[in-house]
């Protein structure tokens, strides 16, 4: 609901269809109802057009591999961060950066 503030009384007042109702002739009411359900639709049918180009696009198997690229650099950077504070690895390193590559494809 909306409210006018009149000399610091709220004042409480409907929706501006229900106070043009008020001044609008029938054949002026159903004419504007008639442009407001063409625009929902319209709204809503540029909406599901929008959906079905996002549905039909899929990554490509080079974006795939170059996302894999940044995460497995970004690894090795914490693997190099975590070594210069003293941890310690045990095992192969590349084994830790591809299961921390995997971790990451699998939370996003």
């Amino acid at each position: 609901m909306q409210y006018l503030f009149i000399d610091s009384k709220r004042k409480r007042y409907g929706s501006i269809s229900s106070i043009q109702d008020k001044f609008l002739s029938e054949n002026e009411k159903r004419k504007r109802d008639r442009a407001l359900r063409r625009e929902k639709k319209k709204k809503k049918n540029d909406f599901n057009k929008e959906v079905s180009e996002i549905k039909d696009r899929s990554l490509s198997d080079v974006d795939l591999l170059t996302r894999q690229d940044i995460l497995a650099r970004e690894a090795r950077k914490t693997l190099q961060l975590g070594k210069s504070l003293g941890m310690e690895i045990h095992g192969d390193e590349e084994e830790v950066i591809r299961e921390l590559v995997q971790i990451e494809l699998t939370e996003n």
